[in-house]
């Protein structure tokens, strides 16, 4: 019980914003914002179902979290694996550039922040 009331207060005092992403009544993805006070900025990312990709509900739910994290942030980053051509591909269309690479793993930021 107390691990439930521990994960129960996190998730309320979470800073991270969490948003769904539906066809119809269906949920097919999820898109989050989390906040790295620390570094001053707020990392981005999304999943979508296979089953639901090139139909735009990554790219309007990416673009719409950028642009909350943008208005609310001096920093947003979207960490991304370097073998991963598609979301590479959605994050540059949502106007994200490459800024650097960590290992295996390319940080993009978002253009024109504050």
């Amino acid at each position: 019980m107390d691990e439930l009331r521990d994960m129960i207060t996190g998730l309320l005092d979470s800073e991270t914003l969490d948003m769904g992403i539906w066809h119809r009544d269906i949920f097919v993805g999820g898109a989050s914002l989390t906040p790295d006070k620390a570094a001053q900025e707020a990392e981005v990312g999304c999943w979508l179902s296979e089953s639901q990709s090139g139909r735009g509900y990554a790219s309007c739910a990416l673009q719409a979290i950028a642009d909350y994290g943008r208005e609310n942030y001096p920093r947003v980053v979207a960490r991304v694996a370097e073998d991963n051509a598609a979301s590479i591909k959605l994050v540059e269309r949502c106007g994200f550039t490459a800024a650097q690479q960590l290992g295996r793993v390319l940080v993009f930021e978002l253009a024109d922040n504050k």
